[in-house]
């Protein structure tokens, strides 16, 4: 069983990076990182974990949408 399967309690524990696994690892099995692209030609790209029920850089500030990149 996964030892971290009580973070994600809405998530089956069958379900790799939450069943988004074209765009999303788990390299530890501690944290889901997602990689967003926001170009067409897929050249530029920013990485967020999810947690809380939100998205974070990977220097731990909160991603808002409404702000954009």
């Amino acid at each position: 069983m996964d030892l971290l399967a009580v973070k994600y309690l809405s998530i089956s524990n069958y379900s790799y990076v939450a069943n988004t696994s074209t765009n999303a690892i788990d390299p530890d099995g501690k944290q889901i990182i997602f990689r967003l692209f926001y170009n067409e030609d897929k050249n530029s790209s920013v990485d967020l974990t999810y947690k809380n029920a939100s998205f974070y850089f990977q220097n731990g500030l909160k991603y808002d949408p409404s702000k954009g990149w």
